[in-house]
């Protein structure tokens, strides 16, 4: 028997919920302002109400609604490396960042050899730059040891 995943719907909503509170102010920004919330904003709004739609209007047979939950030592790496992406930032800004985060993780656990690792971080370290400060002429959080103040919450 086919029947409505409750927790999916429910999740989605949520996602819902969270994308109109960053679309729905983009409309009064002024000038070019809210122009990124809105492109980013508006395919997400779309795929979640697809989503929706389709687990409503056809669901299939939904899994269990137990869910595991990850015991504390697999998770505490995520935790860490989120952490220590996030103190690398607030430091050194997102353009040392990158590279040095990427290497530190590819190497630690995609295992991937030295070279590679300096491949795959010059290559997004090269994408964000230039599509942010020559595409969209925006300049990334410069981290406080290099004179950034830090923006108020």
């Amino acid at each position: 028997m086919n029947r409505v995943n409750y927790s999916y719907v429910i999740v989605n909503l949520l996602y819902l919920a969270v994308v109109l509170l960053v679309v729905i102010p983009s409309f009064g920004f002024d000038g070019q302002g809210g122009l990124v919330p809105l492109v980013l904003g508006i395919p997400t709004l779309v795929f979640i109400l697809f989503c929706l739609g389709r687990e409503l209007l056809s669901p299939r047979a939904a899994p269990d609604d137990s869910v595991e939950v990850a015991p504390w030592a697999k998770a505490a790496p995520v935790v860490a490396w989120l952490g220590v992406f996030c103190v690398l930032v607030l430091l050194i800004g997102f353009l040392l960042t990158i590279p040095i985060y990427m290497v530190l993780f590819l190497r630690s656990f995609a295992r991937l050899s030295w070279t590679r690792c300096a491949v795959a971080a010059v290559t997004v370290w090269a994408l964000v730059y230039v599509s942010l400060e020559f595409v969209l002429q925006r300049t990334l959080f410069e981290g406080v040891l290099f004179g950034a103040i830090l923006p108020l919450l």
